[in-house]
C-alpha cells in the first residue's frame, strides 16, 4: 500500500515537472517568436530592396540606351529623310549713303529675309484658300558690316516640299533694319519675288534708302 502511494506521488511529481518544463519551453518560444519574425521580415525587406535597386538600375540603363538610339535616329532622319537643301543664291545690297550713315550712327543691322511658298496639291488647304499659296519655310540673315547675304545650306521640310504641285517654289526677299536701337524700320528697299529656279546660283541686287530723310 505504501509503495502504491509512493509511486502515485512520484508520478504526480514527474507530471508537474513535465508541465512546468513544457510551460517554460512554450514561454521561451513565445518570447523568441517575435524576434525570429522580425529578423525574417528585415531579411525579406533587404532582398526586396536589392531586387528593386537592380531593377531600377536595369531600367535606367535601358532608358539611357533608348534615348541615345532615338537621338541618333532623329539626327539621321533630319539629314536623310525629313529635309531638303534648297539651291544656293546670293543677295547683294546697295544702300544710299544716308542710309549707311544712319545705320552706322545708330548701330543698327540689316535683315535680309527669305520667305518660301508654293501651290499645294491640296486645294482645300485653308492657307491656300486665303492667300493663294502656302508657306513652306523661311530664313533670315542679319548683316552688320557686310552687304552680302549668301543663302546657303538652307533646309526645308521634305514633307511640305512634297505637298507642292510644282517643286519650283516661289522666293520672296524683303530687307529691313534690325530694330536694335530703334523699334521702327529705317529702310525702304526693293523686293525680289521670283521662283527658286530663277534665283539659284546667281547674285541678285537690291537697292535701298532711308524711309525718311532722303
Amino acid at each position: 500500500m505504501l509503495n502504491r502511494k509512493l509511486i502515485t506521488f512520484n508520478s504526480r511529481t514527474n507530471h508537474s515537472l513535465d508541465v512546468t518544463s513544457n510551460m517554460k519551453k512554450a514561454l521561451l518560444i513565445i518570447l523568441l517568436l517575435p524576434l525570429l519574425m522580425n529578423s525574417c521580415k528585415k531579411e525579406n525587406q533587404n532582398k526586396r530592396g536589392k531586387s528593386v535597386g537592380i531593377d531600377k538600375l536595369i531600367n535606367q540603363t535601358e532608358n539611357t540606351k533608348n534615348t541615345i538610339d532615338l537621338k541618333k535616329l532623329k539626327n539621321k532622319n533630319e539629314v536623310l529623310n525629313d529635309s531638303i537643301i534648297i539651291p544656293e543664291f546670293t543677295i547683294q545690297l546697295e544702300l544710299s549713303e544716308k542710309a549707311v550713315n544712319k545705320l552706322t550712327k545708330d548701330k543698327e543691322s540689316v535683315i535680309v529675309q527669305a520667305y518660301f511658298s508654293g501651290i499645294p496639291k491640296d486645294t482645300l488647304n485653308e492657307d491656300y484658300a486665303k492667300w493663294g499659296e502656302v508657306h513652306i519655310g523661311g530664313n533670315n540673315i542679319e548683316l552688320w558690316n557686310s552687304k552680302i547675304a549668301n543663302f546657303k545650306n538652307i533646309k526645308l521640310s521634305k514633307q511640305a516640299f512634297n505637298e507642292l504641285v510644282d517643286p519650283n517654289f516661289e522666293v520672296l526677299i524683303n530687307v529691313f533694319s534690325g530694330r536694335h536701337s530703334i523699334t521702327s524700320n529705317l529702310l525702304d528697299c526693293e523686293i525680289i519675288q521670283e521662283s527658286i529656279d530663277s534665283l539659284k546660283g546667281k547674285t541678285h541686287l537690291i537697292k535701298g534708302k532711308l524711309i525718311y530723310g532722303e
